[in-house]
């Protein structure tokens, strides 16, 4: 009964949000995909792009469109969507979008701007989707600051907004007409960076990128929490350093996780000889899973100062091994390991080798001598050893008077070269993305 619509909402939007005839024409699909000129489905998709199932996700302002059945199937049914509005028909509209998907969560008629302490950092993410430019400058700046208050470390702050395109793009000349006549209040998103209108401090708390669409008018800026401006970073960065320990070890499997968690926490982890171990962890953890590609596409982003560093030098010396085949210097450097960690992956990269090396031999001859086979796989242990080793690892073999007797394998011609041919395809791709 105390509910006053805004004076800016009456004043600037009765005709798009105020009166109900209009809200229900607008809220179609064809509309607003028409109004943002054939642009909303995909900035849309940059949202959900950010989000993953099972998250909780609190969105500052309703909006018109299928934004709510997009972000409600990415967070599916364990998944939670809060979401607010500063006028109820919005908010029933919200709703009732909402409750044709499981998704946890619902709309409340609030304040984008309101600012509630026992809200902060309890959403894995928060979202402004194109409302900075519809509301006046002091609320764009306390819903700036309420998303990212509400995150805590590692979650992200998301707003998709209108942007100043490049001079030569015709939307620079023409949005400013479109905002003077519908959208008088957009004109501080259009000067401004959007980091610039938040708390500094917020501000710094965050680490951010920013992506623009159809020719710079839109953007989309994300900022990761990060731990640096932390009077405790040292400690936290300690604590996931042993994390990635134990999952060397232990739990290979969660590595690369480890690894990523580290590296968005602690970008700027005071330690620069930990985040190095770090680094050099993930380059042998990629050659491990023999993924060559993106072994290369981290390399790039090492600054030239710490390649030459000893712990780096030895993944791209085993890269180097790897790719000419020779496997004899890769055991070699077993004895030469920079850190103990490395001796976990380097042990599964020998095995690995090892086995590959034994599948060739079991394709290329159908007999071989023990001696021979421990002399071609570089085996150190007794011949006892050697035994058990075939025995346990390739039960088709068969030991005959020293001799390793080999199954024979059968392949249609046909087949075998469309194997070789989907093996030419693949080392082609492998060395274009290289």
């Amino acid at each position: 009964a105390d509910y006053r619509v805004p004076d800016y909402m009456e004043k600037i939007y009765t005709w798009c949000y105020v009166k109900p005839k209009n809200v229900k024409m607008l809220d179609r699909q064809a509309v607003v995909q028409t109004i943002l000129f054939g642009y909303f489905q995909p900035l849309a998709n940059m949202v959900c792009s950010e989000l993953k199932p099972g998250q909780k996700l609190l969105q500052c302002g309703s909006t018109y469109g299928k934004l709510i059945a997009t972000v409600s199937k990415k967070l599916g049914p364990e998944g939670t969507y809060n979401c607010c509005d500063i006028m109820p028909i919005q908010v029933a509209s919200c709703n009732r979008k909402m409750s044709k998907y499981p998704c946890h969560g619902g709309c409340i008629l609030e304040d984008a701007a309101t600012h509630h302490p026992e809200e902060d950092k309890q959403y894995d993410a928060a979202l402004s989707f194109l409302l900075l430019h519809e509301v006046p400058d002091d609320t764009k700046r306390k819903v700036i600051d309420r998303i990212m208050m509400s995150v805590p470390v590692g979650g992200k702050a998301i707003f998709i907004e209108y942007h100043k395109p490049a001079w030569y793009s015709p939307w620079r000349y023409m949005m400013p007409i479109v905002y003077w006549l519908l959208e008088p209040l957009a004109f501080t998103v259009w000067n401004h960076q959007i980091t610039e209108l938040g708390d500094p401090e917020l501000v710094k708390k965050f680490k951010w990128r920013k992506e623009l669409r159809f020719m710079g008018l839109y953007q989309k800026l994300v900022g990761i929490t990060i731990l640096t401006q932390y009077s405790n970073a040292n400690e936290v960065a300690q604590f996931l350093e042993r994390c990635v320990e134990i999952a060397v070890q232990m739990m290979p499997e969660e590595l690369e996780r480890m690894i990523e968690m580290y590296k968005s926490l602690c970008p700027q982890d005071p330690d620069r000889e930990r985040q190095l171990v770090v680094e050099a962890l993930h380059l042998l953890y990629l050659l491990v899973s023999r993924d060559l590609s993106s072994f290369h596409a981290e390399l790039e982003r090492i600054s030239d100062a710490d390649m030459e560093n000893p712990l780096i030098q030895f993944s791209v010396h085993i890269e180097g091994y790897l790719t000419t085949g020779r496997y004899n210097k890769i055991q070699e450097y077993m004895q030469l390991l920079p850190h103990p960690l490395f001796s976990y992956l380097m042990a599964g990269l020998v095995e690995s080798i090892r086995d590959d090396i034994e599948s060739c031999i079991e394709e290329s001859y159908r007999e071989l001598s023990v001696e021979d086979f421990c002399r071609t796989v570089n085996w150190k242990g007794s011949l006892e050893e050697v035994l058990c080793h075939i025995e346990e690892a390739h039960g088709n073999w068969v030991v005959r008077d020293g001799v390793l007797v080999f199954p024979r394998r059968v392949t249609s011609e046909k087949k075998e070269r469309m194997e070789t041919l989907g093996d030419l395809i693949k080392q082609i791709n492998d060395i274009e993305t290289i």
